[in-house]
């Protein structure tokens, strides 16, 4: 059997024995060293992780990091996201232009030619591209406003990186 060492009502180990071998030896199948013990009720928590405000930014920043160049949906069409996927359609645009030439050929997310695409719809897909990065950025820099706001690190905990302020 699997049993929890508790000192000070916090799991110090975990021991594998046939019976418990002194009275600080509980049964526990699924506690993990460092989980919280309650006698009264005998059951195992594993404590909330505190992070200081600047983990949790940090933490918010690498989330949205990610977040911030996920593939976005243009008319049926599922291009890369992300500033440098918005700017690099401008600038194709652009170079289509001075090329004299009168569309565009575009890469979507599997790196699919889509030539043809008049110059105002290749601007309509950057826009869609840009405004999709803009909400992510807009709502990881709310977090991060709300962090550097908090007064009290009650506060700052119920901020977190996967959810909406």
């Amino acid at each position: 059997m699997k049993y929890a060492i508790i000192e000070n009502n916090k799991v110090k180990n975990i021991a594998v024995s046939e019976s418990p071998l002194a009275d600080n030896w509980i049964e526990a199948q699924s506690a993990k060293i460092g989980d919280d013990y309650d006698p009264e009720t005998g059951t195992f928590t594993t404590p909330k992780v505190i992070l200081t405000p600047e983990q949790q930014i940090a933490a918010i920043k690498a989330e949205y990091a990610s977040k911030s160049v996920e593939p976005v949906e243009v008319n049926g069409i599922t291009w890369t996201g992300g500033d440098g996927s918005a700017a690099a359609i401008n600038g194709a645009i652009m170079l289509a232009q001075a090329a004299g030439e009168t569309d565009v050929t575009l890469w979507d997310v599997d790196n699919i030619n889509h030539p043809g695409i008049s110059f105002a719809d290749a601007q309509n897909i950057a826009a869609q591209i840009a405004l999709a990065y803009r909400s992510v950025m807009y709502e990881r820099n709310e977090k991060i406003k709300a962090i550097n706001d908090a007064q009290t690190t009650e506060v700052i905990d119920t901020i977190t990186a996967g959810e909406s302020v």
